[in-house]
Formats: C-alpha cells, structure tokens, sequence
C-alpha cells in the first residue's frame, strides 16, 4: 500500500493543482485498488488531512526530485549530464563550443555546434529533468537561443510527453 500511496501523491502533484488528501483520493492509481485497500488508504487520508506538516513536506519532496534531494545535488547532476552529452556529442564527430568556452555571449546553450550535424542543428541544450507540463516557462530561452545561433536542439536525460514537444517544436524550431 505505500508504494500506492505515494504513486498517488506524484500523481496528484503532477496535475499541477494544490496537493492535498482530496487530490491524492482522486488519482487513478488509487481507483484501481481493491476495496479494502481504498477503505484503508481513505482512511489514512483523512489522517493526513489533519496533519498542517505533511502536505507542505510532501509538496516539497516532489518538487525537489520526489526524494527530497536538494537542489545544489540536483545542479551537481544536471552539470554531469550535460558533461555527458557534450562528450558523446565530441566523440560522434560533432566540432563545437562549450557554455564556458562561450561566456561572452548573451545566451549560451550548453553546446554550439561548429559542425558535425548534418540536420542543421546549431545548439544543444542538456536539461536533466521530465520535459511536461507548461512548454511556455522554457519558450522565451529557446527562443533567444534560436534569435542567437538559429535551429537547436533540447535534449531531456529523463524524457519528455509529445504534447510538451509539440508546444516546444510549435513556438520556435527547436527538436526535442
């Protein structure tokens, strides 16, 4: 029952709404319990409802990598994925420039490719983390990115939904 609970919880996160019991009690991965495991997690909710310390903490976990890690740990692997990225990148073939070989510059993706692609891609940029949700908080960097260097490239370590791709790819041309 506590891994349902907490599939629950992300899901209830994940749509974006105030994380709350009533929330949690709607998710679908709750609905697909037996009986007397909904009456019991009904009842632990109604619990936790009480409780003014566990939804803030829980909203916090999920909002910090679901494990409650904090985010200069969350930077520290965000860094050594695009580390990653850049060396496979050099290794396919791909001649290009760094964000800290660019610094100068206004905006500077994680990587300009000098040549390499034959796609017409110009810029990569490494986000370590689930591409869903709103597409618009990224939209004005990607934009720049594309004013700047033109075509780019965003690649999410974790992955991303095809309707966030979508609203990426339809506001500047970008690949995801």
């Amino acid at each position: 029952l506590a891994s349902a609970l907490v599939e629950a919880i992300i899901e209830a996160h994940a749509t974006g709404g105030a994380l709350s019991a009533d929330a949690v009690l709607r998710a679908r991965r709750l609905r697909r319990l037996q009986f007397n495991s909904q009456r019991a997690l009904r009842a632990l909710m109604a619990r936790l409802a009480q409780d003014n310390g566990f939804w803030p903490a829980a909203k916090w976990a999920c909002d910090n990598d679901l494990q409650g890690t904090p985010k200069h740990s969350a930077q520290r692997r965000s860094r050594a994925a695009e580390r990653l990225a850049i060396r496979h990148l050099r290794t396919a073939g791909v001649r290009g420039r760094t964000e800290a070989e660019l610094s100068l510059r206004t905006t500077t993706p994680d990587f300009i490719v000098d040549a390499g692609l034959p796609t017409g891609i110009r810029w990569v940029d490494v986000k370590h983390a689930y591409g869903r949700g709103d597409a618009g908080r990224l939209a004005p960097g990607v934009a720049r990115y594309c004013e700047d260097w033109g075509p780019g490239l965003l690649l999410f370590t974790l992955g991303y939904t095809e309707a966030f791709a979508e609203d990426m790819r339809a506001g500047s041309p970008v690949w995801v």
